[in-house]
Formats: C-alpha cells, sequence, structure tokens
C-alpha cells in the first residue's frame, strides 16, 4: 500500500504487518495533493499544490521524472489512461 501526505512524504507499507517498507520526499514544505498509478502500477506520479507533476519509482523512491510546470496552481487530480496523464487544477 502506498500512502502520501500533506508533509510531502510518500510512505510504502507492508499490507500483511504494517510495517513501513519506504518513505521518501516529494518536496520539501510542499503537500501532495494528488497522485495515481500508472496502468503497470509500477510507476507513481505526484501532483503538488504548487503545480509540479513527478513520476517515481515508488519501490526505491527515484525520481523518473519531471513534467513541464504550466502553472503554480494546485494539482487536485490525477489519473493515468492510455499512456497520458490528465491532471486537474484549481485556480
Amino acid at each position: 500500500m502506498v500512502t502520501a501526505g500533506h508533509d510531502g512524504y510518500v510512505i510504502v507499507w507492508d499490507m500483511f504487518n504494517g510495517s513501513k517498507i519506504i518513505s521518501f520526499k516529494v518536496e520539501n514544505e510542499v503537500e501532495i495533493t494528488a497522485m495515481c498509478f500508472d496502468e503497470s502500477k509500477r510507476r507513481l506520479i505526484t501532483g503538488t499544490r504548487t503545480g509540479n507533476i513527478n513520476i517515481w519509482n515508488f519501490n526505491n523512491g527515484a525520481l523518473l521524472h519531471t513534467l513541464p510546470k504550466t502553472s503554480d496552481v494546485e494539482i487536485t487530480s490525477l489519473n493515468y489512461i492510455r499512456e497520458r496523464i490528465i491532471s486537474g487544477r484549481i485556480k
């Protein structure tokens, strides 16, 4: 299981015993406001209050890609559909 919080951390948990497997910070002092997986469930996509969208290998916390930022508004939703990332934003 994967969780993300207002503190900017992503945490991967062992579903069987509830222990933390790994945690990593997406951005300093910035809240994670949306996340989703790609179709293969191998990559985690996160969106932040400052409008950043990143793609991660959530098994080891490696940042794979940062999408070009189009504005500084909060990412409110993310979906991965047919090899495309769709984001919702609040102005």
